[in-house]
């Protein structure tokens, strides 16, 4: 599976975003923080830090991944922070800072240009397999051939989940109330099935595209309706190129970005599981 990184296109990301810090909930999030922990902080690190929108979700970040796997953090809890009034702080935070600040164009490119690629292969094999089952062939001979996966797994962080939510939002046309942060070890599914397999003259309105988060089922429509909505909001490798000014594939711009990012691969929160499962 392939993902394009907002990095990469920064000559457009930054402005919006730059605008983005100015938003209530973003500055009042900041406030939140300074208010509530910069004193505790300042004593932990032993000097006045900038607590700028970066340094929080960072410190967030790494805050809830050293939380759920049960780290002593000794010295910070020393420091007199509630960590469970930390926890759902930095839980808000995170979700404020992709919805609003990360993600927060009013046109959804950001989440466009993350999730296409994404998206474009996911729609491909889901049309692979249908288009055989619709031809009466055999689709299960076919599981070992990559050509018609039965099950896609991607292992992602929680911007991957956030980016999907906000790419819906604008493709199927929902408010914010759609959108919903993934909490650690989420799972996000796109499920393909069919209700009748003895019907003859099956087309795409005869197959349904269910998504899940976790145990919240988020929509159900049929093929066609998913691909009529999410099919013009999908951008091809072209347009990509010409929003960002690069000229690069999608594969070239994963891997340049990981390599600059590297160090910040250490506090990215754990990984969040994307299943689609086909027919």
């Amino acid at each position: 599976m392939r993902m394009y990184h907002l990095g990469i296109c920064e000559n457009k990301t930054k402005t919006f975003q730059k605008e983005n810090e100015k938003l209530e909930s973003i500055v009042d999030i900041q406030k939140t923080f300074k208010e509530k922990y910069s004193e505790n902080l300042n004593a932990f690190y032993g000097k006045n830090q900038t607590y700028n929108l970066k340094f929080i979700y960072n410190f967030c970040d790494a805050f809830i991944c050293d939380y759920t796997e049960q780290r002593e953090m000794t010295e910070l809890r020393n420091s007199g922070i509630d960590f469970e009034d930390l926890k759902s702080y930095c839980y808000n935070l995170s979700s404020l800072y992709f919805r609003d600040y990360e993600l927060g164009d009013k046109n959804g490119e950001a989440a466009k240009l993350e999730v296409s690629p994404l998206m474009e292969e996911f729609i491909h094999y889901m049309k692979q397999r249908i288009d055989a089952d619709i031809n009466g062939e055999n689709i299960s001979a076919k599981y070992e051939d990559y050509s018609r996966p039965k099950i896609l797994m991607v292992s992602g962080h929680d911007s991957t989940v956030a980016s999907l939510e906000i790419f819906l939002i604008h493709a199927l046309g929902k408010d914010l109330s759609f959108y919903e942060y993934p909490d650690f070890a989420s799972q996000a599914a796109l499920e393909v099935t069919t209700n009748d397999d003895n019907k003859s003259d099956k087309n795409y309105d005869d197959y349904f595209v269910c998504y899940y988060l976790n145990d919240d089922i988020k929509f159900n429509l049929t093929v066609q309706e998913f691909l009529d909505k999410i099919s013009p909001n999908i951008w091809s490798q072209n347009e990509i190129s010409e929003y960002c000014k690069v000229n690069q594939s999608y594969t070239e711009v994963y891997i340049r970005v990981n390599e600059d990012k590297i160090l910040m691969n250490k506090i990215l929160r754990g990984f969040v599981l994307l299943l689609f499962l086909i027919l």
